[in-house]
This record gives C-alpha cells, structure tokens and sequence, in this order.
C-alpha cells in the first residue's frame, strides 16, 4: 500500500510540476503581450519619446 501511495504522490507532483511550467510559459507570453500592446497605446497617444 506505501508503495502506491508513494508512486501516487509522486504522479501528481511531476504533473503539478508539469503544470507550473505549463503556467509560466503562458504567463511569460502573455506579459509579452502586454508590452506589445502598452507599447503600441503610447504611440498611438503620443507618448513616445518623453
């Protein structure tokens, strides 16, 4: 019983893990993203250059 206990926590950490990076990725592209777009609202107010 130990031995499935163990492999069963062991399971749902590498997923865990596998879902944070998942998460980091979409939120490393997402921040991006976010830039582009603030980017793209100062040029379009004029706010570049200052």
């Amino acid at each position: 019983m130990a031995v499935n206990l163990r492999a069963s926590v062991r399971s749902v950490i590498k997923e865990l893990k596998k879902n944070i990076d998942l998460k980091a990725s979409e939120l490393a592209s997402l921040k991006d993203e976010l830039k582009r777009h603030a980017r793209a609202h100062e040029l379009l107010r004029g706010d570049y250059g200052r």
